[in-house]
């Protein structure tokens, strides 16, 4: 899927939009992260953010378990 600003890059970044007071007009929308990125969401985004990691492709992540949970 081709980025719906610059058509050129491979679209990673899909975003649906839904409005609480109209779920029936839902958008979808597709951009490659260099797109993404100079969005206003991806500002309101990457404030709420701030801090938290970012994973590539093949990272992984250990799940902690909860301490109430018996260890095995």
């Amino acid at each position: 899927m081709i980025c719906e600003k610059c058509k050129k890059e491979e679209a990673t970044v899909h975003v649906t939009e839904v409005v609480a007071e109209a779920p029936e007009k839902m958008k979808k929308h597709d951009f490659c992260e260099p797109c993404f990125n100079q969005t206003e969401l991806a500002k309101k985004v990457n404030s709420k953010t701030a801090g938290w990691a970012s994973y590539g492709e093949g990272a992984t992540a250990e799940i902690f378990p909860l301490d109430d949970e018996p260890s095995s």
